[in-house]
């Protein structure tokens, strides 16, 4: 099809393209997909939504789901490691206003100017 022959005219004709492999992407299951595909020397991967990536095997074995010490939440780690370790959290972050004192308190006290 002279539509899709070369990346500029996929791209000029990309709403056409996208539906005809909507319509056979529906065909068939994600994994047989992806299986196919590997038969066929093309490298292919899933598009997870987010729970389905907090839920793969894979998460769990990267360790990338992490305790937020100090909070009752988790957050996502790193997923990068430095001398085969995994960054993690050290502390929550701090409330809002909390470390005001700390970071401008002498700022503060010199530059207010009070109006008596």
């Amino acid at each position: 099809d002279p539509r899709f022959a070369d990346n500029p005219a996929r791209v000029q004709n990309q709403a056409a393209l996208y539906a005809m492999l909507d319509a056979i992407f529906l065909q068939r299951k994600t994994s047989e997909w992806i299986e196919i595909m590997d038969e066929a020397g093309i490298p292919a991967s899933p598009v997870n939504s987010v729970v389905e990536m907090l839920r793969h095997p894979q998460t769990a074995a990267l360790d990338l789901i992490q305790n937020l010490p100090g909070a009752s939440s988790v957050v996502l780690g790193l997923p990068v490691s430095y001398d085969g370790r995994r960054p993690v959290p050290r502390s929550a972050s701090p409330a809002l206003g909390a470390d005001t004192e700390t970071i401008l308190g002498a700022y503060m006290r010199k530059n207010i100017v009070c109006e008596e």
